[in-house]
């Protein structure tokens, strides 16, 4: 059924909003499973969506066609995309959170550092002006909010389609 995608991918992109709570936390623990959340379980908000094809390929393909473009695009979406993967293929890159810190240009207490990766500094063509690891977790977030709530409109159109050819 249609309406299921939708369930699944609010699932995803359920379990990458509690991430970013998790990274909020004063917790060690919780602000690591926070971040791998955000970066494995974001992938998977758009391998979600992409089961609409399933019910309405043209559908689909038609409202995809930019996301995707955009996606493959934008160095933070690729920053968490290749992050994603080196996670999942147990290339582990190193993943520190800061437990102590002192200077006026220190990171904060928690905060996730990923030595010897280059932080992404552009997103939908402007600047970011806050690289830290909580901030882009932020953005990333952010878009795939935005996408899901675009996809809703199709999701209920192609539903309806569906259960007229059910019914039919």
């Amino acid at each position: 059924m249609p309406s299921n995608v939708l369930t699944r991918t609010g699932t995803m992109l359920r379990l990458v909003q509690q991430g970013l709570r998790d990274m909020e936390s004063p917790e060690q623990d919780r602000i690591l499973l926070g971040f791998f959340s955000i970066a494995v379980f974001g992938r998977s908000v758009t391998s979600a969506l992409q089961n609409l094809r399933t019910f309405d390929k043209q559908a689909f393909n038609n409202w995809y066609a930019g996301w995707q473009e955009e996606m493959k695009a934008d160095p933070l979406c690729q920053f968490f995309y290749q992050l994603r993967s080196e996670i999942l293929k147990d290339i582990n890159p190193l993943v520190g959170v800061v437990l102590a810190a002192a200077g006026q240009d220190a990171p904060r207490l928690g905060a996730v550092t990923i030595p010897g990766r280059p932080s992404p500094t552009m997103h939908r063509g402007q600047a970011i002006e806050d690289t830290s690891m909580i901030n882009l977790c932020r953005l990333y977030v952010t878009y795939l909010e935005e996408m899901v709530a675009s996809i809703h409109p199709i999701i209920w159109d192609v539903q309806d389609r569906w259960q007229a050819s059910q019914r039919g």
